[in-house]
């Protein structure tokens, strides 16, 4: 398996000194973010590999869409204690649809755990389901 290509580098720093400095033109700046009105493309999470191979929108470079992409995601991040092998800390972008999916596990599976195990008393049965059990827990829950 092939090493995915580095993205270009373009920190929030050079971009917010980019602005201040006025060095660039409002609608380059308009131009950029506007490629990149979303932190995912279609739906899905690309990583700077992929994005280079695609044909940018527009009048920007890869390198300027790449940026966008990455101050549209810098607002999600979620950083955790750990550290890249240049030291950089370690974070992550929980996306909508990752929250979509786990909703959708989440009500797929309700009152549908069970057990391979017999019952005391019920040795008839080799499945039981715990609905009420679950039902249970998550009426407690929605009270408190």
């Amino acid at each position: 398996m092939k090493k995915p290509e580095t993205p270009p580098k373009y920190s929030m720093e050079k971009l917010a000194k980019d602005i201040a400095s006025g060095s660039k033109s409002p609608t380059f700046w308009l131009d950029m973010l506007g490629a990149a009105n979303s932190p995912v493309l279609k739906g899905k999470y690309v990583h700077w590999d992929k994005l280079r191979r695609l044909p940018p929108p527009g009048k920007v470079t890869h390198e300027q869409w790449w940026a966008g992409l990455k101050f549209q995601r810098s607002a999600r991040r979620e950083f955790i204690d750990l550290l890249s092998i240049n030291g950089d800390p370690s974070s992550y972008v929980l996306l909508a649809q990752v929250h979509e999916s786990l909703r959708q596990i989440d009500m797929r599976a309700s009152g549908m755990m069970g057990s391979e195990k017999a019952i005391p008393g019920h040795s008839e049965s080799k499945r039981y389901l715990i609905r009420s059990l679950i039902t249970a827990v998550q009426n407690s829950a929605n009270l408190s």
